[in-house]
């Protein structure tokens, strides 16, 4: 039996499996990514539509125009994330103009900060998950983002 090193999971497999089955005949494990074959190959449209499904209002657009469910699926997902992420800006907001109205100035001062270096870093992350979930789009899998991944599959 010859060894083979699967890069989906960072180990390696032997070249005869379970049940006689090669490394090609089965897949390996990525947790959170589903591969869909394609018929034919994405086109210009349907790699124009993905970028768009995960920028924000351009997700409502991706999901009218798309004519592939892969590409409705990730316009779906892309418009979950963006009205997730507006509702949690509105709430963190409600809450930091509550708070600068009751606390004392130096108090004040350093929850502001706090509250700005916060947002920062959340916003640099979200920007990573979008650019992460472009390129998944483009490779042709889908990327299921925790909790918006199942609710998209629901509807």
């Amino acid at each position: 039996m010859s060894a083979r090193y699967c890069r989906n999971i960072g180990v390696s497999a032997t070249a005869s499996g379970i049940g006689g089955a090669s490394i090609e005949q089965r897949s390996c494990y990525k947790p959170g990514v589903e591969s869909e074959p394609f018929a034919q190959e994405l086109t210009d449209q349907d790699r124009v539509l993905l970028v768009f499904a995960y920028l924000g209002p351009l997700a409502l657009l991706s999901l009218i125009a798309a004519r592939r469910e892969f590409v409705k699926w990730h316009a779906k997902q892309g418009a979950l994330l963006s009205l997730s992420i507006a509702a949690a800006w509105i709430a963190a907001r409600g809450v930091y103009l509550l708070a600068h109205g009751d606390a004392p100035g130096l108090v004040w001062a350093v929850v502001a900060v706090l509250f700005w270096f916060a947002t920062g870093l959340t916003a640099l992350g979200l920007v990573l998950l979008l650019l992460f979930c472009i390129v998944r789009a483009l490779e042709g899998e889908r990327f299921k983002i925790p909790l918006l991944g199942d609710l998209v599959d629901a509807l």
